[in-house]
């Protein structure tokens, strides 16, 4: 999926208002959803917020073995293994509920006393066993049900053999986003509809039919679906046998190759479509309601492109009939990848060329490549089991970047992946509760440890070791090793290490073929070749002279060490001669943080900065001497040697690599001079200065360094004229999380003081004449970025905006979508006149879904405890204009956009705590708000008294991280103070 709206909007929250809503929309492949979270301060946020959630997931009800039945198993036996499922489903729009009927062929391959499967909230009204091999009857004697399980009980134990199961069901459809739901939306013309669809990831396949729910067990579906008149159905494949849409019937569709059951789609809609077709003759129809398919070109576009992108990379055909995509009113994720049949949430695939901003223009970009590249990874080859969910989401974090980069050079993608994926996987993977990528089976088993699996982890590491991968070996190696992986396990399933053992098999094949080009059929006789040498050939072999890959361990070792190992490494390097660098590693936690000795293979950039623009010795790997190495030296080429005293060193080079470097306090200065060099000349490109300022400020909030490191960086940025998106980001981002630890009046006049003045020639740019034209697209981004930040921090562009609102108020019509956040959110926070109801009108009025959500997050921006007060029951309201989905959203934003934001949300989960969404992320926001010692007694207090709200190790977290916090004050909050006084 693209994480959830939640998530997938907190991946948009990372920069300051689009990284929010990845992680939010996107998660469970559901992408996560909101665009105008506070993203510059979710960077440091995610972190906190994903531990909880990874601990509170943890918090399992145990039942223990002896007072359990055998059928009552926590993964279900592989002894029994469906092959085909038949389903016909006559739902209800007009009642709401369903009955149904499923016939399951499975084959038997030992002797069972049971068969279980799963069901959940459905009533089973009629069962029957029937043996294939003579067309006979088992006689059940009892079916019983438990902890979302079905088992039937023969009279005499089964024996193996081909299997029918039949079940006949009813349930009612309710609106909780999951299973076969209801959603609902208005028509321009103010008529309510109603729409049934699915959400089956990851366990909910069984809400909708009784099933084999795990992704193991692949299996061939036939779907046929009663829908009534004026309706059309949808699902994974073509229908086989239609009816006319102004018809009532069934619709009986084609068969669907061997998937999971959490691909299973349904959609049951008055919507209508446009469509394309690719260069290979696929079909792609993207659906909306009639009033909005206005909005669907763009998206269809992208998908059209995209998908024949990918299948020229991966050099294997898209393998269904057609491709649908629909937007979907109600939705908790950003989007999800049902296999043919694409479900997204509004605002991830609806795009209004005048109304929408660039920002939600990238977003829907994003997450349709997101989606689509989920067509191979996860769809066409499945991961075993949730343990390994990194190798979807993972793989379609990658691609997605990949792929809108393919299709818009000049959005620059790469370039943002920084901020927008990088810092956010490190902030979460910086924690000692984090996870490892791949983790054994057996520490994945209930619904809470699986859900937990949709994080920051599974999604921005995954796709951020995958781009180190990609630049330790090249893309061209890396897309013929994936074309072995998926062409050896499609339609099937696979784990981590058969990941890594095609990736060697493959380039290995390359040397043995005398090629680097794509896999050919005699290629592939050579992989098959290598294939059979590669088991026979030890660990630690070398590649041969002429291949542009040269590593001293097998891909196999080297990414096992990033993809079995929970955290990353900080990386010490200080000269030791001219021609040598010493090396330490050790991992990146607070010096006060207990974690066990790690050690990773680290690939390892290191170059003078004399030497920075010299390609062999930027782009040169440095290896450690044995897996295990915490430290040693490497050697530096003569052409590569240091250039003398005035030289410094430069790791990490570009900032893809997957660890933090840390220097001495020299080589800090000479880095630091070098970033207020911003010129052509200068050694240091942007990346580079990026990487610089988040780790410098990572390790600083981690107490691994003095304050005065990263504040000299960010004011040789400040002073520079680097303007790249990458680093203004970065700037902001490091400002945002000083503003939520600061206090005092005085020091937070004194931050706001600095920061107004932070990008005097960014803003420089921005006039009256100018400020509402549409620029380039990095350019837009940045313009929305860079003025939200500046009304915050008060500089006097305000009234510019100020200005702009006004005329919004007296006219009625919104400021350029590039800057309408800024312009609302600053109107509402400064209280102008008909502010609030202003914002209000236009929420109610606008179609476009983006719009909304921008609107929602201005009037999050008030800081009248009233009007958030006000907000806040308005979306907990029975029937409110607020949609049900996003009440914790509203929620989060809120406490992200001011103190006063988070003490209002503090006292209303105080007093309604058990009634709150994904109450681990509201949580963390408000603990991230905190900083004092009374503060964490309080939250401490309160969580006592509600011992059910969230477990006891979550509590412990939760009140620790308020008190690391206070401890940062003691010892940073008056030397920063005196800094940023000095340096007004």
């Amino acid at each position: 999926m693209a994480r959830d709206a939640a998530y997938q909007d907190e991946r948009a929250w990372i920069t300051a208002e689009d990284a929010a809503r990845r992680h939010e929309k996107t998660k469970c492949c559901t992408l996560w959803y909101w665009k105008n979270l506070d993203r510059m301060n979710y960077v440091y946020l995610i972190a906190f917020t994903t531990l909880i959630a990874i601990i509170l997931a943890g918090a399992l009800t145990a039942h223990k073995r002896s007072s359990r039945p055998a059928w009552d198993v926590d993964r279900l036996p592989t002894t029994v293994k469906p092959m085909t499922y038949n389903i016909t489903l006559t739902p209800s729009i007009e009642h709401l509920n369903v009955s149904g009927a499923v016939d399951i062929t499975v084959n038997v391959t030992a002797m069972s006393k049971f068969i279980v499967l799963h069901a959940f909230e459905m009533d089973i009204t009629g069962y029957s066993v029937l043996d294939l091999s003579n067309n006979g009857v088992v006689d059940i004697k009892e079916l019983t049900t438990a902890n979302e399980l079905l088992a039937l009980h023969p009279t005499s134990p089964i024996v193996p053999g081909l299997y029918s199961l039949h079940f006949d069901f009813t349930y009612n459809v309710t609106g909780d986003l999951a299973g076969l739901y209801k959603s609902t939306y208005t028509t321009a013309a103010g008529q309510n509809r109603t729409i049934l669809t699915t959400q089956m990831e990851a366990l909910d396949a069984r809400k909708a039919f009784p099933c084999f729910d795990e992704p193991g067990f692949k299996a061939e579906f036939t779907i046929a679906t009663y829908k009534p008149a004026g309706y059309i159905a949808l699902s994974n494949m073509p229908p086989a046998v239609d009816v006319p849409q102004a018809q009532a019937g069934v619709v009986h569709f084609q068969s669907t190759p061997r998937m999971s059951t959490y691909l299973v789609a349904l959609v049951i809609c008055d919507f209508v479509s446009i469509a394309d077709t690719t260069t290979s003759n696929v079909p792609i129809r993207v659906f909306a309601p009639a009033d909005q398919i206005q909005d669907a070109p763009f998206s269809l576009s992208v998908a059209t492109r995209v998908l024949e992108y990918y299948e020229s990379v991966f050099g294997i055909p898209y393998a269904l009939p057609k491709l649908d995509l629909i937007a979907i009113p109600d939705f908790a994720a950003g989007a999800m990848e049902n296999w043919g049949l694409v479900t997204y949430r509004e605002t991830a695939l609806l795009y209004n060329g005048t109304q929408s901003a660039a920002s939600d223009q990238q977003w829907v970009a994003l997450v349709v490549a997101h989606e689509l590249a989920h067509q191979w990874f996860g769809n066409l080859v499945t991961m075993e089991w949730w343990n390994d969910l990194w190798l979807n989401e993972g793989f379609a974090t990658f691609m997605e970047t990949a792929g809108v980069a393919h299709l818009f050079p000049d959005w620059e993608m790469w370039h943002q992946f920084p901020a927008d994926t990088r810092e956010v996987a490190r902030a979460a993977d910086s924690v000692t509760g984090t996870h490892a990528l791949h983790s054994p089976a057996d520490e994945v088993i209930s619904r809470n440890d699986i859900d937990a699996r949709f994080d920051t982890i599974s999604y921005e590491k995954g796709g951020s070791v995958l781009r180190m991968l990609e630049q330790v070996i090249g893309s061209t190696e890396l897309f013929g090793a994936l074309q072995l992986y998926m062409n050896t396990y499609k339609y099937s399933n696979a784990v981590s290490e058969q990941l890594w053992q095609s990736i060697d098999i493959s380039i290995k094949a390359l040397l043995y073929n005398g090629t680097q080009s794509a896999a050919s059929d005699q290629q592939w006789v050579a992989l098959v070749v290598a294939h059979e040498l590669y088991v026979e050939v030890e660990a630690g072999w070398r590649f041969v002279a002429g291949c542009s890959v040269d590593l001293p361990y097998n891909v196999t070792q080297f990414m096992t060490s990033w993809s079995s190992k929970a955290g990353y490494p900080i990386v010490s390097v200080q000269p030791a001669t001219n021609t040598s660098v010493a090396v330490s590693q050790h991992r990146f936690t607070a010096p006060s943080v207990s974690a066990p000795d790690t050690t990773w293979i680290v690939p390892l950039t290191v170059t003078p900065l004399s030497r920075r623009s010299i390609n062999t010795c930027a782009r040169a790997y440095h290896w450690p001497p044995t897996a295990d190495a915490q430290q040693y030296h490497v050697n530096l080429t003569a052409a590569c040697m240091l250039g003398g005293s005035g030289d410094a060193l430069l790791a990490n080079v570009g900032g893809d690599g997957y660890y933090r470097v840390n220097y001495t306090q020299d080589n800090w200065a000479a880095l630091t001079r070098a970033v207020l060099d911003g010129s052509a000349s200068s050694p240091l490109t942007d990346l580079d200065a990026t990487t610089l300022l988040n780790d410098a400020f990572a390790m600083h909030f981690f107490n691994l360094i003095d304050y005065s490191v990263p504040l000299e960086l960010l004011d040789a940025a400040r002073n520079s004229s680097r303007h790249h998106y990458s680093v203004v980001i970065a700037m902001i981002s490091a400002v945002n999380h000083i503003g939520r630890l600061m206090e005092s009046d005085a020091e937070l006049a004194a931050l706001n003081a600095y920061a107004a003045n932070l990008l005097p020639s960014v803003l420089a740019n921005l006039t009256t004449d100018n400020i509402a034209q549409r620029q380039d697209h990095v350019s837009a981004l940045l313009q929305g970025d860079v003025l939200h930040f500046a009304c915050r921090a008060g500089n006097p562009i305000r009234s510019t905006v100020s200005q702009l609102f006004d005329a919004f108020v007296a006219t009625g019509t919104a400021p350029h979508a590039d800057i309408l956040d800024a312009v609302l959110s600053e109107g509402v926070r400064s209280a102008r006149p008909g502010a609030t109801d202003a914002v209000w009108n236009l929420y109610e009025t606008t179609t476009v879904a983006a719009v909304k959500d921008t609107c929602l997050a201005a009037l999050a921006s008030s800081t009248d405890p009233d009007q958030l007060n006000a907000l806040i029951a308005e979306a907990f309201s029975s029937g409110g204009r607020i949609r049900e989905q996003d009440r914790d959203v509203v929620l989060r934003v809120i406490g992200r956009r001011s103190r006063v934001g988070a003490n209002t949300v503090w006292q209303f989960v105080k007093n309604n705590i058990d009634e709150i969404p994904s109450l681990p992320r509201v949580l963390g926001v408000i603990a991230s708000r905190m900083s004092t010692e009374e503060e964490a007694n309080d939250l401490k207090r309160t969580l006592d008294a509600n011992k059910d709200a969230v477990d006891s190790l979550s509590k412990q977290v939760l009140v620790e991280q308020v008190r690391v916090q206070s401890n940062w004050r003691k010892h940073n909050a008056q030397g920063v103070l005196a800094w940023l006084t000095s340096h007004m």
